[in-house]
């Protein structure tokens, strides 16, 4: 779950900010040693260390929404990742540095997410799929998505028959 790499990253900047921030290779390593071997998430959030996600955030005099979306879009186009993955590690960045706080419906997945004013949906009409891929029992990829994700440079594509 995206909320648990999440609370990974903050629990492993509480000490070892300046580990975390020095490199790929010792973001990962510290992020696994925090339980992140589970979240393929976690991989993406050294990739952002390596992009220098982390150190824009703090040279930035305010961390706003529009700061966190310009941030992501260019980290999706450089590493083609799935551009919601992206938000969601430069907005964990930024709540783990102590620069923005996330709205807890962060976390919620949007086929879930309510619309102000809007109907409920039924629970038997919500089409919510989830796709793992898992070798020697170490899950590589679980992707949260309607259509399709992007993770460690491999496309895959969520699709019904019935």
């Amino acid at each position: 779950m995206k909320q648990e790499a999440h609370e990974i990253l903050k629990r492993a900047i509480a000490q070892h900010r300046e580990q975390l921030l020095s490199g790929k290779q010792p973001c990962l390593g510290i992020l696994w040693d925090y339980g992140g071997r589970e979240h393929p998430e976690v991989n993406l959030m050294a990739d952002a260390v390596e992009e220098r996600i982390p150190d824009q955030l703090l040279r930035s005099k305010s961390v706003t929404r529009n700061l966190i979306k310009r941030l992501a879009e260019s980290f999706a186009a450089k590493r083609f990742y799935d551009l919601n993955a992206s938000k969601f590690i430069v907005a964990s960045w930024a709540d783990a540095l102590g620069l923005f706080q996330l709205d807890p419906s962060f976390f919620t997945p949007s086929a879930t997410r309510q619309v102000p004013g809007a109907p409920p949906v039924p629970e038997s009409k919500s089409r919510h799929m989830s796709t793992s891929i898992s070798i020697n029992g170490r899950t590589l990829v679980h992707c949260e998505s309607t259509r399709s994700c992007h993770v460690q440079g491999v496309w895959i594509e969520v699709s019904t028959h019935g």
